[in-house]
């Protein structure tokens, strides 16, 4: 069993309580009833410039525990004050350490738009994504079939919360790209090895239609690099790891956010 499964098994069995808490029909009318948070598309696509999604997760099968004091609302104000254009919260519970009330927590310590990053692979964790605050949640494409990842796409259409629709590779993203999406993200870390490569993106950033968002996702962790990323056409990266990690975080994250201005 690969990583990727050990973690889709797991959050089918969250998803099965998050299913007995509440029935979705009453989420999903909540959730609409609800306005949708500003708007991370816009806030990250800014013409001849990269913006930066700083990421905050406790731990990660990769990485093993970042940061022994989780502060989410604290990191989201430094991520803020230090340029950040958005905020990837992991909620992943069972693997990256994270919970929904991360998020919440996030949404009000920070005015800058929230990317929920989780395995996103039922209909009632999108109307949940919502209201927690999200202005948008992460749709992965190695993570669902081609039917259930058009489904889910339109269903954070219908109820106003941005998709980043997250690929690895070039047939992730032919998949992707039959449903418009206005966000790709490209993983650089492969899902079952955990291995990374920035090239990745290099290597798909020219598949990307122009009219499409591209994100950079995993490995990025110098100014160099995202210089090199802007060139390539690439609209934002999202960095956490090298950030969390670093002895000055937030040096490392304004160098990192000057570098792609």
């Amino acid at each position: 069993m690969t990583i990727l499964e050990k973690i889709l098994a797991d959050k089918r069995k969250r998803v099965e309580a998050l299913r007995g808490a509440e029935p979705y029909e009453a989420m999903l009318r909540r959730a609409g009833d609800s306005p949708a948070a500003a708007s991370l598309l816009r806030s990250i696509r800014v013409p001849g410039k990269l913006s930066v999604i700083a990421e905050m997760k406790r731990k990660s099968p990769s990485a093993g525990t970042i940061l022994d004091h989780y502060d989410p609302s604290r990191l989201a104000r430094d991520y803020e004050s230090c340029g950040a254009r958005g905020i990837s919260v992991l909620t992943e519970e069972d693997h990256f350490g994270g919970a929904p009330r991360d998020l919440e927590l996030v949404r009000k310590a920070s005015s800058l738009p929230v990317l929920r990053k989780d395995f996103i692979i039922d209909p009632i964790q999108v109307p949940e994504s919502k209201l927690l605050g999200a202005s948008a949640a992460l749709l992965i494409i190695a993570a669902l079939t081609r039917k259930g990842y058009a489904a889910l796409l339109r269903l954070c259409r219908e109820i106003e919360l941005e998709a980043l629709v997250e690929v690895h590779d070039e047939r992730e993203l032919e998949i992707a790209l039959a449903e418009s999406p206005d966000m790709i993200g490209v993983n650089n870390r492969d899902l079952k090895d955990l291995s990374v490569d920035v090239a990745a993106t290099f290597r798909l950033a020219g598949l990307i239609p122009k009219g499409v968002c591209a994100v950079s996702e995993s490995g990025i962790a110098d100014p160099e690099t995202v210089r090199d990323l802007k060139r390539a056409g690439v609209s934002a990266a999202l960095i956490g790891e090298s950030v969390l990690r670093s002895p000055d975080p937030s040096g490392t994250l304004r160098r990192l956010v000057e570098a792609g201005e």
